[in-house]
């Protein structure tokens, strides 16, 4: 969705267990329930050659309707260079003293080269969130005002693909 209206025809597509985004136009592929205590796991990797800063994403948690450009969520980002960082968005506000949108990440980079898989593990228990990239503890925050939400995978102006998505309840 971008904004509450439909993606186009060939936004997104499915083939041999791989979510590819075509990364324009800026949008999010969201689940219709919502998920609390759990532990997400998403592999994701950028494909082609992207100029600097072009390569930008995210996984929406504790995501609340409407659907809108920034829906009230955190973001987990998959921006290059950011992997790890949390924001803010829509509305939801981080606790003090980390009232800043952006929560940056606790470790150097630990993303990978473009084109090669990464992961990352999202843990969601109550109204905290802690997050791993390719298995490096990169952020957590706690007393959210949220506790349970919609998941979405966002792309933003550059393609990118996913896959082995699974959630397991905590």
């Amino acid at each position: 969705m971008k904004g509450g209206i439909p993606v186009p025809d060939g936004f997104w597509s499915a083939a041999d267990g791989v979510l590819h985004f075509a990364g324009k136009p800026s949008g999010y592929l969201r689940t219709e329930k919502d998920y609390s205590n759990y532990h997400l796991h998403v592999e994701w990797r950028w494909g082609g050659t992207p100029a600097a800063g072009t390569n930008n994403s995210g996984i929406f948690v504790f995501q609340h309707p409407p659907d809108v450009v920034w829906p009230y969520s955190v973001q987990v980002q998959v921006k290059a260079g950011s992997c790890g960082d949390l924001i803010s968005q829509g509305g939801l506000l981080f606790p003090a003293p980390d009232t800043n949108p952006t929560i940056k990440k606790l470790a150097p980079p630990s993303e990978k080269a473009t084109g090669e898989w990464n992961s990352h593990d999202i843990y969601c228990r109550g109204p905290s969130i802690e997050v791993y990239v390719n298995g490096v503890r990169q952020n957590f925050v706690d007393k959210l005002p949220a506790n349970s939400g919609q998941i979405a995978l966002q792309v933003e102006g550059y393609p990118i693909e996913f896959r082995n998505i699974w959630l397991e309840p905590l």
